[in-house]
């Protein structure tokens, strides 16, 4: 809570659970700047449907991201009111988990990584051939339900899809220290910007050089990047 006010992020809704402790990811990163990282959820597990309350005052204007460290009803449920009440919805679809189908028609935008869209697509188990390339599996994926479907492909950027396009996001070429928290800085960054008013193109690209610049520097919540460095590194990522 001390971490958010510092950074000007209104703690308002933030809720304490007396009878649980505050969530926490132990996290393990290679040589190669990979990660594995292991979530006790604690407090996470209790954020319920009574929690959701605050959704009622979302309009057009916002923006409501979601990922699956809390239990996946409610999720579920919040994303159904932030859809009717206007608000631009966007799963982030980590931890990687089935997901269900009234959940996926209420997003706007999906986002995974190449695991994370194999597990959401396994267990459909609708295709007799699995979809391999990211294209494919941004295609097969957009069939579930959701607007939008963005795929991270870590050095090799992301794909944006919608129903009749796809496009390539370029990443910036870096080399990653410690990929903890990229995908964290892409999604965050990418609501922001859609906030603000950005098309969706390009947020993305914005997101992507964020996503880049956390992998920098060693850490979590230290590796998220400014603005500043995020919109001259997109500057300079290539069309």
């Amino acid at each position: 809570r001390a971490v958010l006010s510092a950074d000007h992020i209104d703690t308002a809704h933030v809720r304490t659970t007396p009878d649980a402790p505050t969530g926490v990811a132990l996290i393990t990163v290679d040589h190669a700047g990979e990660n594995t990282i292991i979530v006790a959820p604690g407090a996470n597990a209790h954020v319920s449907t009574d929690d959701l309350a605050p959704l009622a005052n979302a309009s057009a204007r916002d923006v409501a991201l979601f990922q699956l460290e809390v239990p996946l009803d409610t999720i579920t449920r919040a994303a159904a009111i932030a859809r009717k009440r206007g608000a631009t919805t966007i799963l982030n679809a980590a931890p990687a988990a089935a997901l269900p189908r009234d959940l996926l028609a209420a997003l706007d935008i999906l986002i995974v990584n190449e695991t994370e869209a194999a597990v959401v697509l396994a267990a459909e188990a609708t295709a007799t051939t699995p979809p391999t390339t990211p294209t494919d599996l941004t295609r097969a994926l957009l069939a579930l339900g959701p607007r939008r479907v963005i795929l991270t492909l870590g050095a090799q950027g992301a794909i944006l899809a919608k129903p009749d396009t796809t496009t390539a996001i370029p990443a910036a070429k870096v080399t990653p220290i410690d990929t903890v928290g990229a995908g964290d800085a892409f999604c965050g960054v990418l609501a922001a910007s859609l906030a603000e008013g950005l098309d969706i193109t390009a947020a993305c690209r914005r997101a992507s050089a964020a996503g880049a610049l956390a992998t920098q520097i060693q850490g979590a919540i230290p590796s998220l990047p400014r603005r500043d460095d995020i919109l001259a590194l997109t500057a300079r990522l290539p069309a």
